[in-house]
C-alpha cells in the first residue's frame, strides 16, 4: 500500500513538473523566464499595461549570464554588471557619470515584470519612479557565456 502511494505521488509530481515547463510561442520555457537575454525597447506608458505608446527606434540592452551587461541607454557608458534581487535589476555601470540616477550604492534600479513574453521595466529613480513603464521585446534567445 505504501509503495503504491509513493508511485502515485511521484507520478503526480512528475506530471506537474513537466506541464509547468511548457514551451511558449518562441521556444522559451517558463522555467527560463528571466531578464537574461537581449532586449529592445518597443513601447512606453505612464500606467501599467494600458495605453502603450510604440517606440520606432528603441535602445537595446543585453543581460549576459555572467551578470555583465551591454546597453545603448547611455551612449557614453555602455557596459557594467548587474544583480537580480526581488524582481529588481540593479545596474552597476562601469562609469561614474550617472550620479543623479544612482542609489546610495552607486547602482541604477529598475523593477521588472513580464507582460506575456515582453519584459517591462519601471525605474526606481528620478521623476519616473513607479509611474513610467518601458516595454522590451526579446530580440535574441538567451546568450551563452
Amino acid at each position: 500500500m505504501k509503495s503504491t502511494r509513493k508511485v502515485i505521488y511521484s507520478s503526480l509530481i512528475l506530471f506537474l513538473f513537466i506541464f509547468s515547463c511548457t514551451t511558449i510561442d518562441d521556444g522559451i520555457t517558463r522555467d527560463k523566464f528571466s531578464p537574461i537575454g537581449k532586449w529592445k525597447l518597443i513601447a512606453f506608458s505612464n500606467t501599467p499595461e494600458v495605453n502603450w505608446i510604440e517606440v520606432e527606434d528603441g535602445y537595446e540592452f543585453n543581460l549576459l549570464p555572467n551578470y555583465t551587461f551591454e546597453s545603448e541607454k547611455y551612449e557614453s557608458c555602455p557596459t557594467g554588471h548587474f544583480e537580480l534581487i526581488n524582481k529588481t535589476i540593479h545596474f552597476d555601470y562601469d562609469c561614474t557619470i550617472l550620479g543623479e540616477f544612482e542609489n546610495a550604492e552607486g547602482k541604477i534600479l529598475d523593477s521588472y515584470y513580464f507582460d506575456e513574453l515582453d519584459l517591462v521595466l519601471t525605474p526606481k529613480y528620478g521623476d519616473c519612479q513607479n509611474i513610467c513603464f518601458y516595454k522590451f521585446e526579446r530580440i535574441e534567445g538567451i546568450e551563452e557565456e
